[in-house]
Parts: C-alpha cells; structure tokens; sequence
C-alpha cells in the first residue's frame, strides 16, 4: 500500500510544505474539532504524493514537472510533462499513457526524473515542448 502524503504550494509565502495524511487528519476529541499537529495555510494548493519515486529516488507529486526518457527503435527521445491528475482513467498522469502502452516495468524509475513543479519552475514546460 502506498503511503499517502500532501504537499501545499502556498502562494502568499512562496513556499512548498509537506505533511502526511496522519498530520492532515483533524482530531475529534470531546465533541470539538481540534487541528491536528500540521495543516496547509487556507491560501495553499494542495497536492498529492502519486505514490511513485524518480530515477533519483525523489518522490513524485501532483503538479511536479517530470522529463520522461524513452530509448527505442527510433533512438533516444526527451519531453517534459506535468504531473496531473487523470480523472477518467483514475490515475496520474502522464504515468497513466506509459501504462497503457506498456511502457512502464522494471525500469521505470529510469524514464522519468522530476526537474522541478509548476509553482517554482514554470519556464520548464514551455522549454521542454
């Protein structure tokens, strides 16, 4: 089971914040809510952990800014996407294309590398496409 984790862009601070789901979880105790021990500033943009690490070893979440590596018949190709989301296949994307094209094995963590988010590095999808 994959651990279930949150990051916050927060736009007045210009700051990333990370939390898990146990620090997320608001606590009932005598009939009042009571925050638990982290919450995201009500100006943040919530993100969640996609479950899956890069070629690195870093971990990958929603709004991330991946460059995917494919080496085939053709040659060797490159291109950068945006971590999202995918509602009608249930997945994120674009893990949810190399899945369905079978891409994705073993070697995975090989394709695909985070080289920043869409809050701190957005020049990098307009560089990559």
């Amino acid at each position: 089971m994959r651990e279930i984790k949150f990051r916050a862009w927060d736009k007045e601070e210009k700051d990333m914040e990370y939390a898990t789901l146990d620090e997320l979880i608001m606590k009932k105790v005598d009939g009042e809510h009571i925050d638990g021990s982290y919450y995201f500033s009500t100006t943040s943009i919530i993100m969640q952990y996609t479950g899956l690490k890069d070629k690195n070893g870093k971990e990958i979440y929603e709004g991330n800014i991946v460059k995917v590596t494919c080496v085939g018949s053709y040659g060797k190709e490159e291109w950068t996407h945006q971590v999202k989301y995918n509602k009608e296949l249930a997945c994120f994307s674009p893990f949810s294309y190399y899945h369905s094209q079978k891409l994705i094995g073993e070697t995975e963590k090989e394709k695909f590398e985070v080289i920043g988010n869409i809050y701190q590095n957005p020049e990098l999808l307009k560089e990559g496409k």
